[in-house]
């Protein structure tokens, strides 16, 4: 098992900010083999890989992996304990956020320099089979129209801030 760490901490060392730019780093049963590349970040790399990665992302990064880890997931994982994943929550969660939680399972193997089960044939193939079955269609939304952007130019000057008219 593992546990998402806390990613706000706000004076870790460079390798710890290296993995934690990428929102993934994981503990308890996870390998402690990092990348390389991670092993070689110096406070300044790490702070512009940090910032490379927004506050929202790493948050959602961290709620992706807590759930994983709730559900029994580990890191490293394999495809067949990933495609498990998928298909016991392929009737309660949007596909769009079975991609995303694919996403950071993915990074939090990149970040730990293992390689990511999420490729596979059999994991890619459980995630088509599941947006065939759950997979809502776009809604169609109308077109505007030079009519309708006209009303909105005559509507609003053009010197109104476009976030007024958000």
């Amino acid at each position: 098992m593992f546990s998402a760490p806390d990613l706000a901490r706000p004076h870790d060392s460079g390798l710890d900010m290296c993995l934690n730019a990428v929102a993934v780093e994981a503990h308890g049963s996870v390998h402690d083999t990092p990348s390389s590349s991670a092993v070689n970040c110096t406070g300044t790399v790490a702070d512009y890989v940090r910032s490379s990665v927004s506050e929202n992302t790493r948050r959602a990064y961290r709620f992706d992996l807590e759930h994983f880890a709730a559900w029994g997931g580990t890191i490293p994982a394999a495809d067949v304990m990933v495609a498990q994943y998928l298909a016991d929550h392929a009737g309660t969660l949007a596909v769009a956020t079975l991609v995303r939680r694919l996403a950071t399972i993915s990074k939090a193997h990149s970040a730990k320099g293992l390689p990511s089960p999420t490729s596979s044939a059999l994991v890619q193939s459980t995630l088509r089979g599941i947006k065939r079955a759950h997979a809502k269609p776009q809604e169609a939304v109308s077109p505007l129209l030079v009519s309708d952007l006209r009303e909105i130019m005559c509507t609003h000057p053009v010197s109104t801030a476009l976030s007024v008219l958000r």
